[in-house]
């Protein structure tokens, strides 16, 4: 079966990770900036419908990288769990809900770093 990559607004967004790791993000920004089209050549960051929320659950850098260069749309394709699979992702709807989304999403230098922020 066939993925259905769409654009996604960013500021519809929430993300899964309570940051972005800001060595991949660089890194993004300059895979972005020389693309032809970055939509084709950027892969889709994968989103996860809850009730009214879109989340991000992979590709978190991607969109801040996104962000960052200027673009309102990500491409990004819907997945979906089980309704017993969706408990951690709830759980971080409650914990991002001050974010306003990726604008406001903090960057860390590791992992180690963001894991600290749980």
């Amino acid at each position: 079966m066939a993925r259905e990559v769409t654009r996604f607004r960013i500021s519809d967004l929430i993300p899964y990770e309570p940051s972005a790791i800001s060595g991949k993000v660089s890194k993004l920004r300059r895979v972005i900036e020389k693309a032809k089209d970055p939509f084709k050549e950027v892969p889709p960051v994968e989103i996860l419908q809850i009730d009214e929320a879109l989340m991000v659950t992979n590709g978190t850098n991607r969109v801040k990288a996104f962000l960052l260069e200027g673009y309102a749309e990500v491409p990004g394709e819907l997945t979906h769990r089980s309704p017993q699979e969706l408990g951690p992702y709830r759980e971080a709807l409650t914990k991002n809900a001050t974010l306003k989304g990726f604008s406001d999403l903090p960057e860390d230098v590791s992992l180690g770093d963001r894991s600290a922020r749980y």
